[in-house]
């Protein structure tokens, strides 16, 4: 596909930014990249505060083939690519979160934020990426410092961001070619690999339920199986996840 970056010194969002040129020709094939974002979006409606000049803040607009839904599936190709362009631009041991974050070492690196969109008789996969690239440790909030990381800091040296950013670009052109025109197998067995969740106690909000089990697997549709107490295994949708252990450190073959 080619995409193309455009940078934008301030905006409001990326993502709402690209998904208002859903219309416009060509639109698939830009990269909404923002040095200062002052309605940065996270899970949840949860504010994202990124410090400028030194993260990665952009969003991308996918036009969904009727063969993929739900856009949770677009989140799983996404979080493969970002956590696999991680490795290679930097080094480090980057794995999933079950179902959107960038851990390193049993802390947050970013995120992946994926919005469903329709316009006309189309419908899209906005997909919003906020990554601590060059974050040193006093720049985070007092809140969120001690379970947030960059990937500075786990390298042990200054990450170019366009470097990253290219990457990550074209490992996601990868993944989604792959989800529309192969399916989910490929792209889900990397992302079981890639995972620092499965085989560890989770708890997982769910619809205003709070569950509590071992992640045993992620199935075909992109929800993750949790095996409770009582043996009954259940489907959590995209829902909130954290690992029950503190300070798990895991790393898989690149």
């Amino acid at each position: 596909m080619g995409m193309k970056p455009v940078h934008l010194p301030e905006v409001g969002s990326t993502s709402d930014w690209i998904a208002e040129r859903l219309s416009t020709h060509g639109v698939e094939r830009l990269v909404a990249v923002a040095e200062r974002q002052t309605n940065g979006k996270g899970r949840g409606g949860r504010e994202w505060v990124s410090p400028p000049f030194v993260n990665v803040a952009a969003s991308v607009a996918w036009k969904m083939p009727g063969s993929v839904d739900p856009p949770g599936l677009v989140t799983i190709a996404a979080g493969v690519a970002l956590a696999e362009c991680a490795r290679e631009v930097c080094g480090v041991a980057a794995m999933i979160k079950y179902p959107n974050d960038l851990y390193v070492n049993g802390r947050k690196a970013g995120g992946i934020l994926t919005e469903r969109k329709v316009c006309g008789a189309d419908v899209w996969a906005v997909i919003g990426v906020g990554v601590n690239v060059n974050t040193e440790a006093w720049m985070f909030p007092e809140d969120i410092g001690a379970r947030a990381t960059s990937l500075m800091i786990e390298a042990g040296r200054p990450v170019l961001r366009e470097k990253l950013l290219a990457s990550f670009v074209n490992k996601l052109e990868e993944r989604l070619d792959s989800l529309a025109n192969s399916g989910l197998d490929g792209i889900l067995e990397r992302s079981r690999q890639l995972s620092c969740v499965l085989g560890h106690e989770v708890t997982a909000e769910d619809a205003g339920e709070t569950v509590r089990g071992v992640a045993v697997d992620i199935d075909n549709s992109g929800a993750l199986l949790v095996k409770t107490r009582d043996g009954v295994v259940r489907r959590i949708i995209s829902g909130e996840t954290s690992v029950c252990a503190q300070n798990i450190r895991l790393a898989v073959s690149t």
